[in-house]
């Protein structure tokens, strides 16, 4: 009977569903809402993008069902990305998150090969932001939302605005 009983709790434990929705604010710099921002999840690095929504008064909800390592980045004219990374686990409650989105800033490089000769064409697949917190945006994911992937052009030059 006891037996019966562990396998019985067992099997309820798996058979719960529990969705892990995500949500918060988009701020700028002075705390301000950032009301005409997009909001992205990236659930773990093979994961596709799901967008979310954005209030007039900053407020998003990305919903879905996060577990792990997931990635929650916005951006907005004039602004550049910002976002966070979290590890969420089950009966986790992403809620009230805060990305704070500073101005737009530009990024110039130039890509090479071994020989330093310029490689035309080439696409930029994905950045990193570390300040204020740690994030990877995947660039080449955010197609898929009508966002262009970054190339270079005929001298190897790059920029992503």
């Amino acid at each position: 009977m006891k037996l019966l009983i562990a396998f019985s709790a067992i099997a309820l434990l798996f058979c719960v569903t529990v969705f892990a929705d995500i949500s918060g604010a988009i701020v700028d710099n002075a705390g301000n809402p950032v009301p005409d921002a997009r909001v992205f999840v990236e659930p773990g690095t093979e994961g596709a993008v799901v967008e979310g929504t954005v209030s007039a008064g900053g407020v998003f909800q990305v919903s879905g069902d996060f577990y792990g390592s997931v990635g929650v980045f916005a951006i907005a004219p004039r602004f550049g990305f910002g976002g966070i990374h979290l590890n969420v686990a089950a009966g986790d409650d992403p809620a009230n998150i805060r990305i704070t989105l500073a101005p737009a800033a530009t990024v110039r490089g130039k890509v090479t090969n071994t020989d330093g000769e310029a490689i035309t064409g080439a696409s930029l697949e994905s950045i990193a932001i570390t300040a204020p917190t740690k994030v990877g945006i995947p660039l080449s994911k955010l197609t898929a939302c009508g966002i262009s992937l970054p190339e270079t052009d005929a001298a190897g030059n790059f920029v992503i605005g």
